[in-house]
């Protein structure tokens, strides 16, 4: 996919997923978490978010060296879509973070990789699905 065709693709599931009033922001950088393909940095406060796009998806310039066989339409649009998502999880982020004064630093630690994982779990089978069904 081009950079254009990624943006493209961004707003209209911007559209179908009700972000309509976010403004969002793509960006072909290098995301902060080394293994990612996309990372959606949200506002906490107003309903902004940046969608960070690693260059290397852009025009297939390295595939089979990154992410092997893999990387397709399907894995970008997917991808995408499980990003923007994020942004209907914030609030909920914003209720375990209220945990982090609270609670003991061990115990923390132990409730927010708890609340990652199964966020991370939950944005993705439903980027699945929608795919899925939205390309049926």
């Amino acid at each position: 996919m081009t950079r254009e065709e990624i943006i493209a693709l961004t707003s209209e599931w911007q559209a179908r997923l009700g972000l309509d009033q976010w403004m969002i922001d793509v960006r072909f950088e290098e995301p902060e978490e080394e293994t990612a393909a996309m990372e959606c940095h949200r506002s906490s406060q107003y309903e902004q978010a940046t969608l960070v796009v690693k260059p290397d998806l852009v025009d297939w310039a390295k595939p089979e060296e990154w992410f092997g066989p893999e990387l397709d339409d399907f894995f970008l649009e997917k991808s995408i879509v499980h990003e923007l998502l994020h942004c209907h999880t914030r609030d909920i982020r914003r209720v375990e973070d209220t945990f982090e004064e609270k609670l003991h630093k061990d115990v923390y630690e132990v409730v927010e990789a708890s609340y990652v994982r199964a966020e991370e779990q939950l944005v993705d089978r439903l980027a699945v699905a929608l795919v899925r069904a939205w390309n049926d």
